[in-house]
């Protein structure tokens, strides 16, 4: 009997990525938007694949199933370096394709989190929900097992951001809410996670820098740069 991926997601957790997908950033300076729309293998919508093979030596095609190496390794996985599987510390529960997960599923390591959402070819990649073991959400593009488009997280200390991303860091355009230093919001360019190019700073009490940034700094002002403790997955 096939399992169903809408048993395993917290409702509650659910409806807070649903109530956000309308979320919409607009740029006095920019004519950049982004929105989150959320896919459907993160809403917990039932897969209609067939069961996998209980053997797990057999190729899994176009079916749902639960892997995890304990009751065998499959050379598709180990080939991947997915060495998650090798310590048989992980837990995988969605599609297959050609014996690799591709398509809806969850996986859960320990050590990284739950994600939810879309893989191709054995890895994380196209729309999925990342939730890491401090408590930082991610919901946006993925590939290659990186955040890798355009997505929106909330850190573990309650500040925010969406906007684009490159290879697991604010990349492009975006905007950054300081909630934890009282409000401050950044909107502008990004480089490897820090301010760099055109952009604009708004400090809660109103004070504000507008101009070009260069590697989180800007020209006459005194970094300041505040740790994300930015949670990761390659794996």
């Amino acid at each position: 009997m096939n399992k169903e991926i809408v048993s395993i997601i917290p409702l509650a957790l659910l409806a807070v990525f649903l109530v956000t997908n309308l979320d919409l950033i607009t740029s006095g300076n920019s004519k950049e938007e982004f929105t989150i729309t959320i896919h459907k293998c993160a809403t917990g919508e039932k897969s209609k694949l067939k069961a996998c093979p209980a053997d797990v030596t057999s190729v899994w095609d176009n079916c749902f199933g639960t892997y995890d190496g304990k009751k065998g390794k499959k050379n598709s996985i180990v080939e991947l370096a997915r060495s998650v599987y090798q310590d048989e510390v992980a837990l995988y529960q969605g599609e297959w394709k050609n014996d690799l997960f591709h398509g809806c599923g969850i996986e859960t390591i320990p050590s990284k989190g739950t994600y939810t959402g879309q893989f191709k070819n054995g890895l994380v990649q196209g729309f999925g929900i990342q939730e890491f073991p401090n408590g930082q959400v991610y919901k946006g593009d993925w590939k290659d097992n990186k955040k890798h488009g355009v997505g929106e997280e909330v850190f573990a200390n309650g500040n925010r951001y969406i906007g684009e991303y490159q290879n697991n860091y604010q990349h492009g355009y975006g905007k950054m809410f300081w909630y934890s230093s009282g409000g401050d919001i950044y909107e502008g360019e990004f480089q490897n996670g820090v301010y760099n190019g055109q952009g604009k700073y708004t400090y809660a009490n109103g004070e504000i820098l507008d101009g070009v940034w260069e590697n989180g700094t800007f020209p006459g002002v005194e970094s300041n740069t505040i740790d994300l403790n930015n949670q990761k997955r390659i794996d």
